[in-house]
């Protein structure tokens, strides 16, 4: 929203709205209401990875350890769910730290919230932004 708030008030009459299978109707709605010509194209597709895995044999509650998963989409999130040995990881307590607002409520959303615990949310989604979202929440801690 922030997004097309700031095409708004720039005045701008029409916008290529690049994107991928997976978007959010937010922007395009919003430029919709306000008569701004929104043209899409679809540049990318996210799909789940099946040959990916989860490392469960480095997560254990009994040694102390800090494992994290980061998300960089909520899709990211879904296909975590989705992956066959998850089931192993249930009960355990997962440190996360998402990309952005978006996915940072697909985790809060997520079957498995129990087990997620978002610690902190990148202002900017960028490997900067990741780095100093850690270190405001390691900083936190102290």
């Amino acid at each position: 929203a922030d997004l097309g708030n700031e095409i708004i008030q720039h005045g701008v009459k029409s916008v290529s709205f690049l994107c991928g299978n997976k978007r959010r109707d937010v922007l395009p709605n919003l430029l919709k209401a306000k008569e701004v010509l929104c043209e899409e194209f679809c540049v990318y597709e996210s799909y789940v990875n099946d040959e990916v895995s989860i490392p469960v044999e480095y997560v254990d509650n009994e040694v102390p350890c800090d494992f994290w998963c980061v998300f960089f989409s909520p899709s990211g999130v879904k296909s975590m769910s989705s992956k066959s040995n998850f089931a192993k990881l249930v009960g355990l307590s997962i440190n996360c730290l998402a990309i952005g607002a978006t996915t940072a409520s697909e985790i809060q959303q997520d079957k498995y919230r129990d087990m997620w615990k978002l610690q902190a949310i990148a202002r900017k989604p960028s490997p900067g932004g990741v780095l100093r979202a850690l270190e405001e929440y390691y900083k936190s801690l102290s």
